[in-house]
């Protein structure tokens, strides 16, 4: 029966890698029996040194990893990757039939810092069409998690949805300062609507998930917010001292001005009506994105509610209202309230 007689690395020998990074390649090798025959499901082990300068493999750590070589009697020994220490060092491959039957492969662990990591402090940046961003900020580290200074970052942008300063090409780049961060030039947004990504990279590394970019219509409102109005008393059956007003703002908080805000106030027990005698009043924003509703008027049921001012698509505003306390002590107000 054919035995395994010889190990010849055939593939990975020589590589370099920097700290705490794996290997491009994994390493490979031939198995052969006496007759020179490559021998297919063949069990190996592959094991690397336990001091000093070494590597470690996906599953078994800096322990042996077994295999077996495949048909045509290649066997690799999964990607391994470098520890934390600069240097040479030499990994075996063993027969583990004929424990005397094996190679050795040498590698290099490289200390040399490289770009490793990029991270976005911006998070999701949004513009209205046709409007700038803000300078996409990108955070550039090394393999021992140290900001890097002076690594060209480059920026790149999809086609047809945003443009650089000078327009043409759809990439840019920056330099890192010396905290590592890397400032890019102002995007411009296109016209089209919508969430998008671009690229960064800084020598092999690169990355898209976190660079987010949304162009939003400045003339969609997306939240109404209470502005100023909430929080009075009024006796029953008398009206309140100010209006509700609303704010209507778009994507980026801006303001929008022509919106038909609505406030509705409940149906039932204490509650208030606006001068039409109902329950509910409209009133359009303005430049400011202002919406105020006509002054309320509590009904004669004491006690606390909430005013909602609506907008189809929009947050909703709440208004706190209270029916209580002593009527005014004015005879213009009485009167006012008989009427």
């Amino acid at each position: 029966m054919p035995t395994p007689t010889t190990i010849n690395i055939v593939g990975g020998d020589g590589q370099t890698v920097s700290l705490g990074q794996p290997f491009a390649e994994q390493i490979a090798c031939h198995v052969k029996d006496e007759f020179g025959n490559l021998m297919g499901n063949e069990g190996i082990v592959w094991s690397v040194p336990q001091t000093g300068p070494s590597g470690t493999f996906p599953t078994t750590g800096s322990g042996a990893f077994t295999t077996t070589t495949n048909p045509t009697g290649t066997g690799y020994s999964s990607f391994i990757s470098a520890n934390n220490i600069a240097g040479s060092w030499s990994g075996l491959v063993q027969s583990t039939a004929v424990l005397t039957v094996l190679a050795t492969f040498s590698v290099f662990n490289d200390a040399t810092p490289v770009p490793t990591y990029l991270s976005t402090p911006n998070g999701v940046q949004k513009a209205a069409q046709n409007s700038p961003y803000a300078p996409l900020q990108v955070l550039v580290k090394d393999q021992f998690n140290a900001a890097m200074a002076g690594v060209t970052v480059t920026y790149t942008v999809p086609a047809g949805r945003g443009t650089w300063p000078g327009g043409g090409s759809l990439t840019r780049t920056a330099v890192t300062n010396g905290s590592g961060i890397a400032t890019s030039p102002v995007l411009t947004a296109s016209t089209t609507l919508g969430l998008f990504n671009i690229e960064v990279s800084a020598g092999s590394v690169s990355g898209t998930g976190a660079v987010q970019f949304t162009t939003i219509d400045a003339s969609v409102v997306t939240s109404v917010s209470t502005f100023s109005g909430s929080g009075q008393s009024a006796a029953p059956s008398f009206p309140f001292n100010a209006p509700l007003v609303a704010r209507t703002a778009n994507a980026l908080n801006a303001p929008v001005a022509g919106a038909l805000v609505t406030f509705t106030s409940p149906a039932a027990g204490a509650s208030c009506t606006f001068p039409t005698l109902f329950s509910t009043a409209t009133a359009i924003s303005d430049v400011d994105g202002m919406a105020s509703s006509p002054i309320p008027t509590a009904n004669a049921t004491a006690g606390t509610y909430t005013v909602a001012a609506t907008f189809p698509g929009a947050t909703t505003a709440y208004f706190g209202l209270t029916n209580g306390g002593a009527p005014p002590a004015t005879t213009d107000s009485l009167s006012m309230c008989e009427a």
